[in-house]
């Protein structure tokens, strides 16, 4: 006489088969879901864009340097660095700066004082802002001709830092009011 499983005894094994895998499925991909939401919202709220209405955002093709003034508003977000872009001729090039570097021998931070390359780079605070200064002739950036500068932030998840995708950009005037 064959005995086999019987048909109420096979259905509970699928049930609690099934169950098992959506269980597992739910715990392996809801922490990567979370971890992506919680990206995007820091990254769309960080508040950091590039303020062209002062005339600190410009091209001085005369001394070979791009100024890009970068404004913060008032998040919360833990902004830990960021990503300064300049483009021109068909090509690009990302420079990031944080609060910890010590300097570049391309990017300086604009004042109101003729400051040197190769100094302490700051960050913009909470409803400030920053005018970066980067020489385009240095063979590092090799940006003859910039037409455009972009900038993203870089924040605080969890214990890493993420770049998140550029927030504003803008065209290059050709004077400097500085």
């Amino acid at each position: 006489m064959k005995r086999g499983i019987s048909d109420l005894i096979a259905t509970v094994l699928l049930i609690v088969i099934t169950v098992a895998a959506v269980g597992i499925i739910y715990a392996a991909i809801m922490p990567l879901i979370r971890g992506q939401i919680e990206t995007s919202q820091k990254c769309s709220s960080s508040g950091i864009e590039i303020d062209t209405s002062r005339g600190y955002t410009c091209d001085d093709r005369g001394k070979g340097e791009v100024s890009i003034q970068v404004q913060r508003g008032e998040s919360d977000v833990d902004i830990v660095g960021l990503q300064l872009q300049v483009s021109g001729g068909g090509k690009s090039k990302s420079i990031e700066i944080n609060n910890t570097l010590t300097g570049l021998d391309y990017v300086k931070e604009y004042n109101y004082t003729a400051l040197a390359y190769n100094t302490s780079l700051s960050l913009p605070e909470k409803n400030e802002a920053r005018t970066y200064v980067i020489n385009t002739t240095d063979p590092t950036v090799g940006i003859t001709a910039p037409e455009s500068v972009s900038v993203a932030p870089i924040v605080k998840i969890g214990n890493k830092n993420k770049i998140c995708g550029i927030s504003s950009q803008a065209p290059l005037s050709g004077s400097c009011a500085h």
